[in-house]
């Protein structure tokens, strides 16, 4: 019995039809960067805490805020990591909607939650953000 998974079905096809035993092909790369789906919910729960750890730092000592400088480091680069997470949402928008869902329905759950989840958060956190520079 040959192992495949469902990536592979298609290629041995016409080998099998013809009688013949297909070669075998290996595309390792699905089944990981499926696996590697569940690192976006990860990531931006790390992220939540990392925030909230440097807004209580921050209330506790107001000389550790950031100047108005220094908007990039603490505001532009973290969104970075959000617009990654809400690009996922982008085949969730186009007219694969409907196939996805169906033919892959782990990925249409992560997309739809860290994507709506990266642009809620990327708007709250810069808000946080720039709220914390304005007090003194």
């Amino acid at each position: 019995m040959v192992k495949m998974t469902l990536d592979e079905m298609g290629l041995g096809a016409a080998e099998r039809l013809a009688g013949e035993v297909p070669s075998p092909t290996h595309f390792d790369a699905a089944p990981w960067i499926m696996r590697g789906l569940v690192l976006f919910p990860t990531l931006q729960l790390v992220d939540i805490a990392a925030t909230q750890r440097r807004r209580r730092r921050w209330r506790r000592d107001p000389q550790s805020r950031p100047r108005r400088g220094l908007w990039m480091q603490h505001i532009l680069l973290p969104v970075v990591p959000n617009l990654l997470a809400a690009l996922t949402l982008l085949p969730m928008l186009s007219y694969l909607r409907g196939f996805i869902t169906v033919f892959m329905p782990d990925y249409s759950w992560i997309a739809r939650i860290s994507g709506g989840f990266a642009i809620g958060w990327g708007f709250l956190r810069t808000h946080l953000f720039l709220r914390a520079m304005s007090e003194r």
